[in-house]
């Protein structure tokens, strides 16, 4: 059971927001539009593209400044005006969700979920809630209110007649419902994300869903199915040049192994990744130092545990993810006490319930701040709304 809710923490890093290629052709668009920007400064639909963009390959300050370019050359209350601000608000709630600022985070996606639902634009109200389903499930570990949110920004993608939206979505909601349904893994929404996404020719996608299908088969104990998942993850990566996902594609190597009680193979798969770790994404980094650790752990080397655990837990406090502290703290808790050390195992088992408390703590103050920023936002639609009829007043 345990490295069954290391695979979900593992499948839950690996969120997807909406642009399609590898990391490599990205940067290139990224570095051609700025080419462009040079020459059209305030070019909305190059300042948007760019902001996406940056997310998908974990620029956020970037993203901030393009998101904050494209809310300020987005004019006025016309229906063009409110959508590039849309998009502006949908970008920085997305950066500065990862940036693990909540306030900030909530109050552009809140805005921009306003907006959208005031212009009907479905294509934006699907990164809306998509935004909202990262947000509760990185900042608070919601995962039932990010489920809903999941579901609404499908909704929107169908709505939007979006495929390459809609299999992102599916995706993150499939990685969301094998973690909320532990006992009966249901991969039915990343089969449907994995074929919508060979459709859409989007390999990083599909590189992913073979992944996470991996990762269900084996935590089923299904090592055959695992192992065919793997095996076409690799063929992907080969054929599309997505250098940037061999050592994501180790982590999940290192758990096939793993869960296949083949602990040798999987930490030589685990110590690639670990020479490697700063490629990861943030979240990443942590998952691999747990799955690591509790590997060690689990082989008769609990020092060698601690030290990779503790490596996990100065990550996991530099990018805010106190869910992950809490099960980093409760591993090293247990290396000490296998060791003998019990005065160092109660203190990480005494910082892993002061851990519990601010978590909780921290949910019931972002309650209090979301129904803070929703009164701010209907003042804000109101004032919009006023714009709206005195321009309209104008030109009459």
């Amino acid at each position: 059971m345990l490295l069954k809710s290391l695979f979900l923490v593992f499948i839950l890093s690996c969120t997807f927001i909406g642009a399609v290629g590898s990391v490599t052709s990205r940067q290139s668009e990224i570095a051609a539009n700025d080419v462009l920007l040079q020459k059209e400064p305030d070019n909305p639909e190059l300042l948007k593209r760019n902001g996406y963009l940056c997310l998908n390959t974990n620029q956020d300050e970037r993203a901030l400044e393009y998101g904050r370019r494209l809310f300020a050359v987005s004019g006025t209350n016309t229906a063009a005006g409110i959508r590039w601000r849309t998009h502006a608000h949908i970008i920085l709630g997305q950066a500065y969700t990862h940036l693990g600022n909540r306030v900030a985070a909530f109050s552009n996606l809140e805005k921009a979920r306003v907006l959208g639902e005031g212009i009907r634009d479905h294509d934006a109200l699907c990164s809306v809630y998509n935004g909202l389903g990262i947000y509760r499930t990185k900042t608070q570990g919601d995962r039932h209110s990010a489920m809903e949110a999941y579901t609404k920004a499908l909704a929107e993608a169908d709505s939007a007649a979006n495929p390459a939206k809609r299999a992102m979505v599916m995706y993150n909601l499939g990685a969301l419902w094998l973690a909320s349904n532990e006992a009966i893994p249901d991969t039915r929404f990343l089969e449907m994300a994995y074929h919508e996404a060979a459709s859409q020719g989007d390999m990083d996608l599909k590189f992913n869903c073979c992944v996470a299908l991996s990762g269900s088969a084996a935590a089923g104990g299904n090592t055959g199915e695992s192992e065919k998942w793997l095996v076409e993850a690799r063929n992907i990566m080969r054929d599309n040049a997505l250098e940037a996902e061999r050592y994501y594609l180790a982590t999940a190597e290192g758990l096939h192994h793993a869960f296949a009680g083949r602990p040798a193979k999987a930490e030589h798969a685990y110590i690639f990744a670990m020479e490697n770790i700063d490629s990861l994404q943030p979240a990443m980094r942590t998952n691999l130092c747990l799955r690591y650790g509790d590997l060690l752990a689990s082989t008769g080397r609990p020092r060698d545990a601690i030290r990779i655990l503790k490596t996990g837990l100065l990550h996991a406090k530099a990018n805010e993810t106190a869910f992950d502290s809490c099960a980093l703290l409760l591993s090293i808790a247990h290396a000490y006490a296998d060791i003998g050390e019990l005065k160092n195992a109660y203190e990480y088992m005494e910082l892993h319930r002061r851990t519990l408390d601010n978590v909780q703590k921290r949910a019931d103050e972002s309650s209090y701040m979301e129904n803070r920023v929703k009164n701010d936002v209907r003042l804000y639609e109101l004032q919009i709304e006023r714009q709206k009829g005195q321009l309209l007043k104008k030109q009459r």
